[in-house]
């Protein structure tokens, strides 16, 4: 939930929700929009290279604690790594009236950690295929 009462928003407002479930024990996560830049200079540019712009892409990344009993974990992330499949992600804070951001993608990276004498972790990257999506949280 956001802080209203100061305006400021903290990292742990915000989830990774994969077909609309939150993505369980979560630790932290990111959100990366680029996009392509065309350079354009010529003799008339002077000094200074000119660009504008190309094709925008995107990336969710984030990690999350091996919990087996807590939702969507590792086998639901594994699954859809495994299989190639295409999932909706929202990266969101579910508050009503803020934006969330929404797009179709696969997991490109997948890995998991098992240390000694430490809790098994998981990182994961979502890389976008088509277009972003800003839509206003209603009730």
């Amino acid at each position: 939930m956001a802080n209203t009462s100061t305006g400021y928003v903290t990292g742990s407002d915000f989830g990774i929700y994969v077909d609309d479930t939150l993505i369980a024990v979560a630790l932290d996560n990111q959100l990366q929009l680029t996009k392509d830049m065309i350079e354009v200079s010529s003799k008339d540019s002077g000094k200074s290279k000119e660009y504008i712009p190309g094709r925008g892409d995107g990336t969710v990344i984030g990690s999350c604690r091996v919990k087996y009993d807590a939702g969507y974990g590792w086998a639901d992330l594994f699954g859809a790594y495994n299989d190639d499949t295409k999932v909706t992600v929202r990266y969101s804070n579910d508050t009503t009236g803020d934006d969330e951001y929404s797009f179709e993608a696969y997991i490109s990276d997948l890995s998991r950690t098992d240390p000694d004498n430490d809790s098994s972790t998981i990182n994961y990257t979502f890389q976008k295929t088509g277009d972003v999506t800003e839509t206003n949280i209603t009730a």
